[in-house]
């Protein structure tokens, strides 16, 4: 009878530990996750201000030698990677909204184009060109698994 006694308590300790053990492993995944998605949202948020603030400095620096159509591409970007932000910074106020209750998640139907992940990855209205200019000549290598 000690015998069953001790081996219960042994499984009642087990089973314990057990428990602990999956805890931890899921603090530790969450854990995971929330660092890759402020690796994520903080390269998301730099972007689009890596791009304002470059276009702008341009504008302000050489903004009188630039032509008129170069201006008006630089301040298309800005207005391009403001939207960005703006949609990234609405997306992450309704995820914030959702895990404290405020908005309660509603069944979309598969194909509809409401989704914002969607819309913050679509691609630019227009297409973007860049002018390079350079004294040096460049011939584009073929790599050689493609030659």
């Amino acid at each position: 009878m000690e015998a069953q006694l001790d081996q219960a308590a042994v499984a009642l300790e087990r089973g314990r530990l057990a428990g602990i053990a999956t805890n931890a492993r899921a603090r530790g995944q969450t854990e995971a996750l929330r660092t890759a998605a402020l690796t994520s949202l903080g390269h998301d948020l730099r972007a689009p201000l890596t791009t304002i603030s470059g276009a702008a400095e341009t504008l302000r620096t050489a903004g009188a030698a630039l032509s008129e159509a170069t201006c008006a591409d630089l301040l298309a970007s800005i207005e391009e990677a403001a939207t960005r932000l703006a949609r990234r910074m609405s997306a992450i106020l309704d995820m914030v909204r959702l895990e404290a209750g405020q908005v309660v998640p509603r069944r979309v139907v598969r194909g509809q184009r409401c989704c914002w992940w969607r819309k913050m990855t679509a691609p630019a209205s227009r297409p973007r060109t860049y002018r390079v200019s350079s004294t040096h000549s460049f011939v584009p290598r073929t790599p050689t698994a493609l030659q």
